[in-house]
């Protein structure tokens, strides 16, 4: 990562993997909070004899947590100076979509329940972040 990078996701199956992204994932893995998240679906854009017309519109389904709590998604920082102090940019992971947003999309943000999972994604435990850990965050149904 670094200055202006122009990712704002990068899936948690192959992070720790890509050189963007590998340092950030092993040192700098953050959470943010949102009350909601927003997925979308590409529709197709028809003319009046039903001709696709090349064009597609977003259709977009905002996403909240069943009891109203917030979202706790995991990400990955980096921080850096541009002479107005210390700035950080936040990089989004995310994960297979679970069986509710498969319905949209096929990817979801890597959603964090409890101490537990926060723990483990800040790497207060030293068990390792693996693919089938990161499966069963996305398992959950928001």
């Amino acid at each position: 990562m670094g200055v202006g990078h122009q990712s704002t996701c990068t899936r948690g199956e192959t992070v720790h993997q890509l050189r963007t992204f590998a340092d950030a994932f092993h040192a700098r893995r953050g959470i943010t909070f949102a009350k909601t998240f927003n997925e979308g679906r590409e529709v197709p854009q028809t003319n009046e004899d039903g001709e696709r017309t090349g064009k597609s519109w977003t259709q977009q389904w905002t996403i909240r947590h069943k009891e109203g709590r917030p979202a706790i998604i995991g990400v990955i920082y980096d921080q850096f100076d541009v002479g107005r102090g210390p700035e950080c940019e936040l990089v989004q992971v995310t994960v297979p979509a679970n069986r509710l947003i498969s319905a949209i999309t096929d990817r979801m943000p890597l959603l964090l329940e409890g101490d537990d999972d926060i723990a483990l994604w800040l790497g207060e435990w030293r068990a390792p972040i693996t693919t089938r850990r990161l499966d069963k965050f996305a398992a959950r149904v928001v």
